[in-house]
């Protein structure tokens, strides 16, 4: 017959827990899978015949104890009266954003990796520990050095450059010296820097005061692996990527770019070289050319 008043929630299904046991004719002592408070709880059932509470069996907790063990083969089961379970099926899209609560969920319900674009919009603020990539392919900070007295070498050694990293750059903020920078590597942390070896080239172009222009390209490095000159000791600013620093390949050198020189003149350069030998190196410095370093920062 129809219901009388408000139809009630369909796909509920309320039901007592069964939980089946297989005796042996020995066991007396069996886990439940659900906690009990006593004997009263549970429906206990031996060959289909129910037992007798406190009498036949007793129960706390999820441990079920047996007066005696039933024999093997009997159909031997318990249900469970304090424990009703209760279940539904949801619909494919039927839960909206106003069912789920605020803040409800959190990162521990997202999945480690979200493959969808998702556009981000407003202001996100966001808080906890950051994880970053791998380091082959993160930039990271990992010296700085200001020149704040007369020095002819900074000496950068295998603390910061490891395999860790397969490309470096290397920054000179309005670095002073009275013939120029230069860099050079080594492979045993700095005991020993190799003076030769060095094969590159260099284009600069540069413009007067007077609005003269030139280009100039030669070969360098014939005993370093990169080399800013500037004999009336300006500041130089440039931008050197090292590439194979730690590997056993070729020590490559890159410089984007950068300027310095003296008054007269405005320059813009490219430089590229590498070091022939295919060793690892582990260890550079950078040094004046002549003099000392008066002045500038270094940025690794």
């Amino acid at each position: 017959m129809p219901f009388l008043g408000t139809t009630p929630t369909q796909g509920f299904v309320s039901s007592f827990p069964k939980q089946s046991f297989t005796p042996d004719g020995s066991t007396t002592v069996f886990t439940l899978t659900n906690p009990v408070a006593n004997a009263n709880d549970l429906e206990v059932f031996v060959g289909n015949v129910r037992q007798e509470p406190t009498a036949a069996y007793s129960a706390a907790g999820t441990t079920l104890t047996m007066t005696e063990a039933p024999a093997s083969g009997l159909n031997f089961y318990v249900i469970n009266k304090s424990f009703a379970q209760v279940t539904t099926s949801i619909g494919a899209n039927s839960v909206s954003t106003d069912k789920i609560i605020a803040n409800a969920v959190t990162g521990a319900k997202l999945a480690s990796t979200i493959s969808t674009n998702h556009t981000f919009s407003g202001a996100n603020t966001f808080s906890g520990a950051t994880t970053l990539p791998a380091a082959t392919s993160a930039y990271q900070l990992l010296n700085s050095t200001t020149v704040s007295s007369s020095t002819n070498t900074l000496a950068f050694d295998n603390t910061i450059f490891t395999s860790n990293h397969q490309i470096y750059k290397v920054q000179f903020e309005s670095l002073r010296g009275s013939n120029g920078v230069a860099i050079q590597v080594s492979p045993d942390n700095g005991s020993t820097y190799r003076t030769s070896g060095y094969n590159g080239n260099r284009t600069r172009w540069y413009t007067t005061d007077s609005g003269s222009n030139y280009t100039e390209q030669n070969n360098y490095y014939s005993d370093k692996l990169f080399y800013s000159s500037n004999s009336s000791g300006d500041a130089s600013t440039w931008e050197v990527t090292i590439l194979n620093m730690t590997s056993s390949e070729k020590t490559m050198c890159i410089s984007y770019g950068g300027f310095g020189y003296a008054d007269t003149y405005h320059t813009l350069g490219i430089y590229s070289g590498r070091y022939n030998t295919a060793e690892a190196h582990n260890s550079l410095r950078i040094y004046a050319e002549a003099g000392n370093m008066t002045a500038g920062k270094v940025l690794k």
